[in-house]
């Protein structure tokens, strides 16, 4: 599924993309990213995939760490 750049944050659609690949809620994540001592509510992932909300680096990392995807594929889309 390609992703298209239309001014918003890629990194979201790329992060919902393998949250749903991995049939995961964005409630389920939420208590995933526990595990990698980072807080997020379900909102703020809704956020994050539709584009609303940038990412911190250490949020990113423990993202793709939960989801099991490397963070060159969420920054470009390439492994």
């Amino acid at each position: 599924m390609p992703v298209q750049m239309n001014g918003k944050n890629l990194c979201g659609a790329r992060l919902k993309q393998a949250r749903k690949q991995k049939k995961l809620s964005q409630c389920e994540l939420a208590q995933l990213l526990k595990k990698y001592e980072l807080s997020l509510e379900q909102k703020s992932i809704s956020r994050i995939e539709k584009g609303e909300r940038f990412l911190a680096d250490y949020e990113l990392l423990a993202l793709c760490r939960a989801l099991d995807i490397s963070v060159m594929w969420v920054l470009t889309g390439e492994e």
